[in-house]
């Protein structure tokens, strides 16, 4: 696969990370077309006019659902940027798959702080490529309605609070990084509600 060799496409822009939270349930993806988006996982179903780029970074075959393996078809035929950090893909032979050294935690300009989830990666690779805002769409940090967890599937798998706190972890690793790495770029949670307070928040009408 290749190395990934980053471009300014996002420079002094706006760009919109899709997560996986709950509170995209019902969302209009829409208003999302014609705007720079980065879509972790499942997001890369929305299109390539909708999520333009695609971040994950879940591969392990021995699972039963292993997400790279499940939705290779899917991710091979998406047709913009797919990128990964996960260092068991970084030898794979697919032109369309693109691989980034990984580091644990923070803010990188020649490495993707994976900082405990997709969505957390997701920024890095937004402020590499140029990006002076990033919005945050379905990064929630909680199960609402103590059942789902995401917005592109009915499931019953309750996330454990350790885990969300795992999550906000990384989230704190880069709002200390922020302006350290990427001088006066702004992160924007548009979930007034989410558990996630570390970064301002706004509705999403504000900024779509």
């Amino acid at each position: 696969m290749p190395l990934w060799n980053p471009d300014k496409r996002y420079e002094g822009q706006d760009v919109y990370i899709i997560g996986g939270g709950t509170s995209l349930s019902g969302f209009d993806f829409e208003r999302l077309r014609g705007k720079n988006t980065i879509g972790t996982n499942y997001a890369y179903k929305l299109g390539k006019d909708i999520c333009n780029c695609v971040f994950f970074s879940d591969y392990n075959p021995a699972k039963a659902h292993d997400f790279f393996t499940t939705h290779y078809d899917g991710l091979a035929a998406h047709g913009g940027l797919i990128l990964t950090h996960n260092s068991a893909l970084k030898c794979r032979p697919e032109s369309w798959l693109n691989w980034y050294p990984r580091k644990l935690s923070g803010l990188y300009r020649d490495a993707i702080g994976y900082n405990w989830s997709s969505g957390a990666s997701a920024i890095n690779m937004a402020l590499i490529l140029g990006a002076s805002r990033i919005f945050l769409l379905g990064i929630d940090c909680n199960a609402p309605d103590g059942k789902s967890v995401d917005w592109y599937v009915d499931n019953d798998l309750k996330e454990r609070q350790q885990v969300f706190s795992q999550f906000t972890e990384g989230f704190c690793h880069i709002k200390r990084t922020l302006n350290i790495v990427f001088h006066d770029a702004e992160i924007i949670n548009l979930n007034p509600e989410s558990a996630l307070d570390i970064f301002p928040k706004a509705l999403p009408e504000d900024y779509l």
